[in-house]
C-alpha cells in the first residue's frame, strides 16, 4: 500500500503555498495526516482551494479509480462526503444548532469508502456554544473523519482547540509573482497587474477577485479616497462624506461586514501614508491613488513642518486607532457609533 501511495500523483493549486503544499503532500503520502487542521492567514491566499484540494486528493488517495484529469478540478464526486460550516448570511456567529448538524453530517458513514471531511469557514465566528460543541468532536476523534477550519485571526480560536489540531500559516507571496501570475494567466495590462497586485498585498486570489469584480475594486478605491480627502478636511466639513457608508445596511450583520470593510482599507491608507514618509513608495498598496496619497502625505508634512518623527508619530497614532475600533467591532459595539467615532477623532 505504502508504495502505491508513493506513486501517486495529487493535484494541488499551482501558485503560492509552496511550504503547505509540500507538507500536506508528504502527510498523504506517508498516511501521516492530523485528525484536524487550521488553515491560518489573510483572506485571498486560497486557504478554501487548498482544503477542497486536500479533501479531493484524499479521496483520490483511497479511491484512484476516482482520478481526474489535471485540468478539471471537478469536485462532485466528493460533495457527499464533504460538508461545510459558515456563518449563515444575516448571523453574527456560527450557531450551536448549526455546528450540531455539521457534526451529525461528519458521524455518517462515508458514502464513497473514504473520508468524511468537515471544512469550517471563518472559525474565528464560532459561538461559544459551537465552539464547545466542535470541541467535544476534537477530543473524541472518529476514524477517517477530517476536520479542516480556515480562519484569518488565530487568537479568536479557543486555546482548547487549537491545542488539539495542527496549525498551517498561509503568508502572501512577493507582489511581484502576483503581477506576473496577472499577466500570464489573465491577459490583462501592465498597469492593471500593477494596481491589482499592489492592491492584493500578495494575495492571489484577491488579486483575481479585484479583476472580476470590478464593483468591488472601485469600492476598495472609493474608500481610501474618501479617508484621504478626510484627513484634510475640518471636523465641520467632514459628515458628507461618510453620510450613507453604513446607515442604510438592513442589520446589524450587514453593517458590521461594511464597518469591517472601511476598517480595512483605512488601516492600508494609512500604512501607505507611514511608508511615503519612509520613502517606500514600492511597498504601497493603493497605487492607483498614488496623485492623492502623495498629496495628501505631502499636506501632513507641511502641516508637521516636514518633522519626519512627529509625523510619524501621528500617523502610527491613526492606525493604532483603527485596531481599536476593530476590536470594538469585534466585541459587537454598534459599527455607527464606530463610524461616528472616526469621524471625530481621525
Amino acid at each position: 500500500m505504502k508504495n502505491t501511495i508513493d506513486k501517486l500523483e495529487f493535484i494541488w493549486p499551482k501558485f503560492g503555498n509552496k511550504a503547505v503544499l509540500s507538507f500536506l503532500d508528504e502527510s498523504l503520502k506517508n498516511n501521516r495526516l492530523a485528525r484536524a487542521y487550521i488553515f491560518c492567514g489573510p483572506a485571498g491566499l486560497g486557504k478554501s482551494t487548498i482544503a477542497r484540494s486536500l479533501a479531493h486528493n484524499l479521496l483520490f488517495r483511497d479511491r484512484p479509480d476516482l482520478k481526474l484529469d489535471d485540468d478539471k478540478q471537478d469536485f462532485s464526486s466528493l460533495e457527499s462526503d464533504f460538508h461545510v460550516l459558515e456563518c449563515e448570511v444575516g448571523k453574527k456567529n456560527i450557531s450551536v444548532e448549526a455546528t450540531r448538524d455539521f457534526i451529525h453530517s461528519l458521524s455518517m458513514s462515508s458514502f464513497l469508502d473514504s473520508y468524511k471531511i468537515g471544512l469550517v469557514r471563518g472559525a474565528e465566528l464560532l459561538s461559544e456554544g459551537a465552539a464547545n460543541a466542535l470541541l467535544k468532536t476534537l477530543e473524541e476523534p472518529r476514524n477517517k473523519v477530517l476536520i479542516i477550519l480556515l480562519t484569518t485571526n488565530l487568537e479568536s480560536i479557543p486555546l482548547t482547540i487549537i491545542s488539539r489540531a495542527q496549525v498551517l500559516n498561509f503568508y502572501p507571496v512577493q507582489n511581484s509573482e502576483v503581477y506576473d501570475y496577472l499577466l500570464e494567466n489573465h491577459k490583462v495590462t501592465r498597469s492593471q497587474a500593477k494596481n491589482l497586485s499592489a492592491l492584493s498585498l500578495g494575495r492571489p486570489l484577491r488579486a483575481v477577485y479585484f479583476l472580476e469584480n470590478e464593483e468591488m475594486y472601485q469600492k476598495y478605491l472609493a474608500l481610501a479616497s474618501i479617508l484621504l480627502k478626510l484627513i484634510n478636511l475640518p471636523l465641520s466639513d467632514r459628515w458628507p462624506l461618510i453620510k450613507g457608508l453604513i446607515g442604510g445596511k438592513a442589520n446589524f450583520a450587514e453593517s458590521s461586514r461594511e464597518m469591517r470593510l472601511i476598517l480595512e482599507v483605512w488601516q492600508g491608507v494609512f500604512r501607505d501614508l507611514l511608508l511615503l514618509n519612509a520613502s517606500h513608495e514600492d511597498l504601497l498598496q493603493f497605487t492607483a491613488l498614488d496623485s492623492e496619497l502623495r498629496d495628501t502625505w505631502q499636506n501632513l508634512s507641511t502641516l508637521f513642518s516636514n518633522h519626519h518623527n512627529r509625523l510619524e508619530a501621528y500617523l502610527l497614532a491613526k492606525n493604532q486607532l483603527l485596531k481599536k475600533h476593530q476590536d470594538y467591532l469585534n466585541a459587537n459595539v454598534s459599527p455607527k457609533n464606530l463610524l461616528d467615532s472616526l469621524l471625530i477623532n481621525l
